[in-house]
């Protein structure tokens, strides 16, 4: 088994690309913070480069290719092969305050 080598796109190139390329509308997180905090639950926490159309999938590590998500997020992301399943995904689950998505979350469960 070989291994990939590391992603080598910025996080600044990827919200640079975004910030020009989707309205923030519906997000979590505006882009003046979408370096500090997960675009899918608004926390501020450290963020993954995550793919949206993944690697196994042919996807490639370009800003147009990537988001940035906190751990738990990106783990419960989808893998497909379609991005406007990933920004329906993204969007699906926008809150309107920082730091509450989690807490709804659990008063959903």
């Amino acid at each position: 088994m070989s291994k990939r080598e590391p992603i080598k796109t910025t996080k600044e190139a990827i919200i640079s690309y975004w910030a020009k390329h989707q309205d923030e509308c519906g997000l979590s997180v505006d882009w003046a913070e979408a370096g500090e905090r997960c675009w899918r639950c608004g926390c501020e926490r450290s963020l993954d480069r995550c793919h949206i159309i993944p690697d196994s999938l042919g996807g490639k590590d370009e800003p147009e290719n990537l988001v940035l998500l906190c751990k738990r997020c990106h783990a419960d992301g989808p893998n497909v092969a379609d991005q406007e399943i990933m920004w329906d995904w993204i969007r699906a689950y926008g809150v309107s305050f920082y730091d509450t998505f989690w807490g709804c979350e659990g008063m959903r469960e």
